[in-house]
């Protein structure tokens, strides 16, 4: 049992040690100018070990593949078992997700779960969420609680997520630490966001980006990005390339499966 221990320990440095040096890395890249005559070198494969092995290839410090490295090691972490999408088009905005939920390697499949769904009404407001099982009834209670907050645009999305926050901190005991060097607590949740007004996404510390054709969120979402992004200039209507951005991620995400939700509003004169 000892030397069990031991060698959690042991591997608990390491991985903690990779993580300094790559911080560190990514400091001093922050500082580089964005154009380089530099030849770029071999690249460097970083291996750690904490419960599984894992393996990510950087590229030259300073380069676009050495960022993208950087960020997939760093959502590699908080990939969310679903896949929501959502599209606007021809003046519809359209919101599906899947109805699959996951305990570790456990599976709740739709035949078996009362409340299947993902997708959450508020007023006119749909909403799609990624994360811990407990946000769907988090935030179902609090919003039927507080009919007052608004969702219609950037600055009326982050303002009651803003106040929405200390709430969760208070009546629901949120958890707000992630990394230590993160500059605001997180809410631990991502969500997509759609109304009249458009479609939206936020983000773990309150970001909130507006969208003018499609998005996804979750495990599935390359997959569901690519399938709307090969069909989404042709003849197709919002909610079939939504359709097919979920059928994506069921078909190649083990996070995703069918049956799904889907959602549409139309949208008013304002939104492109």
């Amino acid at each position: 049992v000892q030397l069990q221990l031991l060698k959690i320990f042991h591997s608990r440095l390491q991985y903690f040690a990779v993580r300094m040096k790559l911080r560190a890395i990514w400091r001093v890249c922050r500082t580089q100018p964005r154009k380089s005559t530099r030849q770029p070198s071999e690249p460097l494969l970083l291996k750690y070990r904490a419960n599984t092995d894992f393996a990510l290839t950087f590229g030259q410090p300073g380069t676009s593949s050495f960022v993208q490295g950087m960020l997939a090691l760093h959502f590699s972490k908080r990939k969310h078992m679903t896949t929501i999408v959502v599209v606007k088009k021809d003046g519809v905005a359209v919101i599906a997700g899947d109805t699959l939920t996951t305990f570790g390697s456990t599976r709740l499949a739709s035949a078996h779960d009362a409340a299947p769904e993902k997708l959450l009404k508020h007023g006119d407001t749909y909403f799609g969420i990624a994360g811990s099982a407990a946000h769907q009834l988090v935030l179902e209670s609090l919003l039927q609680k507080h009919p007052e907050f608004k969702f219609h645009g950037r600055a009326e999305i982050y303002e009651s997520f803003r106040k929405i926050h200390p709430i969760l901190k208070e009546e629901a005991f949120l958890n707000t630490k992630e990394e230590d060097d993160d500059p605001y607590e997180s809410s631990q949740l991502t969500a997509l966001v759609v109304n009249s007004s458009g479609i939206y996404g936020v983000y773990s510390m309150r970001e909130v980006f507006e969208f003018d054709k499609f998005w996804s969120i979750g495990s599935g979402r390359d997959f569901a990005l690519g399938a709307m992004y090969a069909v989404f200039k042709g003849k197709k209507s919002a909610e079939e390339i939504a359709k097919l951005g979920v059928l994506a991620g069921a078909e190649y995400d083990t996070g995703t499966a069918l049956p799904m939700n889907i959602a549409s509003v139309k949208l008013n004169g304002k939104a492109r």
